[in-house]
């Protein structure tokens, strides 16, 4: 093949690397590369993608095979990056633009910021102050759990300066907020060290890897997805030893770290916690670096919505797993 071809089928390389860090499912990833494949005349594709490589091979009208591999490392949800591939490969579709033209646009999107870092710094901590109120601090937990979670920020992008492996990320994480967070207790600014952790462990459950593998098995992706989730479970028991160890410190220094169930009726959940879980998955749409007040309309509707349904439902049958289930 020429030396053409190689740059297009590298390019291609380029944006399904870019989707598959950025947070995209395999079956889009795959789906993608085969389709601009198609766009500049390769005549078969075969694309093979995991969690951590991406192999593409094509073929031209003449026989002639290519093939290309990358190997992936770390993974960022960027939403944003995900959708401006997807129109980059409908734009690509519909009339296959020049060589150079796509290795700009591709250019372009991987020095996309759909956010400045200080936005990101006061998302995490909305989203902990949100959080922490929603499973039934008061305001002084809230306070706390927001500046735990501007502390998480800070303590990501440190360990992640050190080149350190995002596994020991989470579990030191864990250990040093669980620790500063039950010496907020103990020094009495919060009140209850279980509902400053609940609202600072939001932003560190992969949720996002967890739905991610569900949805890859189910589309057939069983090798991505097993492998994603078990990824997603390695992640939340390290996130669970982290504060599990800073927990078992501070117990043994006579803090009261027991979990205490808020019970409350239909109406006081609407008016003192509605507002608040609303605007923490607001902020959890900063840290996908979702774009367009029209999406975080819908998120913040979607989960408002979700959450009096939740409520609803809990009050009728007395089963938070079934709330949880229908919310």
């Amino acid at each position: 093949m020429s030396s053409k071809q190689e740059q297009i089928l590298e390019a291609i390389l380029d944006i399904g690397e870019i989707m598959l860090v950025a947070g995209a499912e395999i079956s889009r990833v795959e789906d993608t590369m085969t389709r601009i494949s198609a766009a500049y005349g390769f005549t078969k594709a075969d694309v093979y993608a995991i969690p951590t490589a991406i192999i593409v091979t094509v073929g031209d009208a003449e026989g002639k095979i290519l093939t290309q591999s990358r190997r992936i490392t770390g993974a960022s949800a960027d939403l944003t990056l995900v959708e401006k591939c997807n129109a980059l490969s409908r734009r690509v579709c519909k009339s296959p633009m020049k060589l150079e033209d796509l290795q700009a646009s591709v250019k372009e999107i991987r020095e996309t910021k759909a956010f400045p870092e200080w936005s990101l710094f006061f998302g995490y901590g909305v989203m902990c102050f949100g959080f922490s109120i929603y499973f039934g601090g008061k305001i002084q937990d809230a306070v706390c759990a927001g500046l735990c979670g501007l502390l998480l920020w800070v303590l990501q992008k440190f360990f992640h300066k050190l080149q350190m492996q995002d596994m020991v990320t989470l579990l030191l994480s864990s250990l040093v907020i669980g620790l500063v967070a039950g010496g907020m207790t103990w020094l009495g600014v919060g009140l209850s060290t279980d509902k400053v952790i609940l609202g600072t462990i939001m932003p560190m459950i992969p949720g996002l890897a967890l739905v991610s593998a569900l949805r890859d098995m189910i589309n057939g992706d069983s090798t991505s997805g097993v492998t994603e989730l078990l990824a997603a479970l390695v992640r939340a028991m390290l996130i669970a030893v982290g504060f599990g160890m800073a927990m078992l410190w501070w117990s043994r220094h006579g803090l009261d770290v027991r979990t205490v169930i808020v019970n409350r009726t239909v109406k006081q959940h609407i008016e003192g916690t509605l507002i608040p879980c609303m605007l923490a998955c607001a902020a959890y749409g900063i840290t996908f670096h979702v774009t367009g007040w029209k999406k975080y309309g819908a998120i913040m509707l979607g989960s408002g919505l979700g959450y009096v349904t939740s409520i609803l439902v809990q009050q009728q049958t007395n089963s938070a797993g079934m709330a949880a289930l229908v919310g």
